[in-house]
């Protein structure tokens, strides 16, 4: 997915190290995004790998968000990957995942797991498992019904059947369907615009929206309430609304 000439223009500037199969890249204007790319879908655990290395970035103060680039299923997975990719959809950071390609049961469940999908014009979506003898196993049955609906998610995991790209963005599963070339590309400025906002506030924004998916309609009124009323008493939104009056980029102090 990455050439060298492509990287000078995303402003690619340093890379860190990954772990087996895995490359990591720190990208974006102010190079503190986390690109994390495979590099050997044959290589390990992968989805668990990927998963510890989502933690490592939600503590990680100098990262501000994670891409995650898939381009493959992976190998059948040992038990103890299924409970990590809560890992992913409990990080306070935004995760963002960059598909290009047909993704399988477990892909389509990693990607999932992301807060925001980009995908290609040439990808698919899948919850094949049942093609194997399984169900899914990493949130793929609870979350693709709230992104598509019961009916469509239910001829998908039973039949094992493939959507594509526009489809899942018809669905709501997908933000945005791209050609492969300006994927990337808009990839890390979707970081770069979620990652000069408040490192307080937004993960206050990230827990209102998932109430959405995991309470009913009323508690999910009362988490908003109780959230944007927090708000109230920090210094960023104070910052916020006084650079928005003096028609200037706020300076976020994370207080």
């Amino acid at each position: 997915m990455l050439s060298r000439p492509l990287n000078r223009i995303l402003c690619i500037h340093s890379i860190v190290s990954g772990r087996a199969g895995l490359n990591v890249e720190l990208v974006g204007q102010r190079s503190d995004i986390a690109l994390v790319s495979i590099t050997d879908p044959s290589e390990g655990d992968i989805p668990h790998e990927i998963c510890s290395l989502i933690s490592a970035h939600d503590a990680d103060v100098a990262i501000r968000s994670t891409i995650v680039a898939l381009r493959t299923e992976f190998a059948p997975l040992p038990m103890r990957s299924y409970g990590s990719f809560c890992k992913i959809a409990n990080c306070t950071k935004p995760t963002i995942a960059l598909i290009d390609g047909d993704m399988g049961g477990v892909a389509t469940e990693l990607a999932m797991s992301c807060d925001i999908i980009y995908a290609s014009d040439r990808s698919s979506f899948t919850l094949d498992q049942i093609r194997f003898g399984t169900i899914p196993g990493a949130g793929g049955t609870q979350r693709l019904p709230r992104a598509i609906g019961k009916s469509r998610a239910m001829e998908m995991a039973l039949s094992g059947e493939k959507i594509g790209a526009e489809e899942a963005k018809e669905g709501g599963l997908v933000s945005k369907v791209l050609p492969v070339h300006r994927l990337l590309k808009e990839g890390i400025r979707l970081g770069d615009r979620v990652g000069d906002k408040s490192t307080l506030i937004q993960p206050m924004a990230k827990e209102a929206v998932a109430a959405a998916f995991e309470t009913s309609l009323r508690e999910g009124l009362l988490v908003e309430s109780r959230l944007f009323e927090s708000t109230f008493a920090t210094q960023d939104r104070r910052e916020g609304m006084t650079a928005h009056v003096e028609r200037r980029k706020a300076e976020w102090k994370g207080e």
